[in-house]
């Protein structure tokens, strides 16, 4: 994580942060997976916070050029797109993809046939936002 994104997450220590989020990832671990796959794991999960962030930032920056030149054919966003960044930003977006980045594989190595990682972490998320009082929206 770099220093923009640590103050984003109001995060005082980003180590502690990331071990939180490290062992939760090993606590939803089989024990017999090799420690270098849930290292490998975590890197990914910390590139593709990075990735995201990265991606908003390029978006919200097409969304800066289309407020004043709205109609204009020029823009490479679309009408709805537009729309959405604006709610995005609203909602504090940047602090979401950050988060969402590190948590998104967190249930990796728990995945079956009848459940997708991703919906585990969809789960996760959702009581996360619950416990902490977070309004869903959108």
């Amino acid at each position: 994580m770099n220093k923009k994104q640590i103050k984003l997450l109001c995060v005082d220590d980003p180590d502690k942060f990331k071990a939180v989020i490290w062992n939760k990832m090993r606590m939803e671990t089989p024990s017999d997976i090799d420690k270098r796959w849930l290292v490998y794991r975590f890197k990914h999960m910390e590139r593709v916070a990075d990735i995201s962030y990265q991606l908003l930032l390029l978006y919200i920056s097409e969304y800066k050029k289309c407020e004043k030149k709205y109609n204009s054919k020029k823009t490479k966003i679309s009408k709805s797109e537009y729309h959405q960044i604006k709610e995005m930003i609203k909602d504090g977006a940047l602090t979401s993809v950050i988060f969402l980045g590190l948590i998104h594989d967190i249930y990796k190595f728990r995945e079956t046939n009848k459940m997708e990682h991703g919906d585990l972490a969809s789960q996760f998320f959702m009581n996360y936002c619950k416990n902490n009082k977070l309004k869903m929206t959108g």
